[in-house]
């Protein structure tokens, strides 16, 4: 069971970066209306998403470390959370970019 959440939380990492990596363009939409800042500001935080990976994936090793199910449990609710408020975040733009 432990490894199998390990290997989990290995693949909802990948994926939570490939939603980010997504989904940034709208999120420096709604920061900046200038094309030049919104692509800036998007080259930067994709810069960072290989950071966000090293770091969960680290952490992840980090909790499966220690042979607890609650650690390793605790990492795929993380990453669970992760995605849903990406989710979230993108239905709420999207929402009001219609209005």
């Amino acid at each position: 069971m432990l490894l199998c959440l390990f290997v989990l939380n290995v693949v909802l990492t990948l994926v939570d970066a490939a939603c980010a990596y997504r989904n940034i363009p709208q999120y420096a939409a709604a920061f900046h209306e200038e094309p030049d800042r919104r692509d800036k500001l998007a080259r930067d935080i994709r810069h960072v998403l290989p950071w966000l990976v090293a770091l969960y994936s680290s952490l992840n090793c980090y909790a499966y470390s220690f042979r607890e199910l609650s650690y390793v449990g605790g990492m795929t609710l993380l990453l669970l959370g992760d995605i849903v408020i990406q989710m979230y975040a993108v239905r709420r733009l999207e929402a009001s970019e219609e209005q």
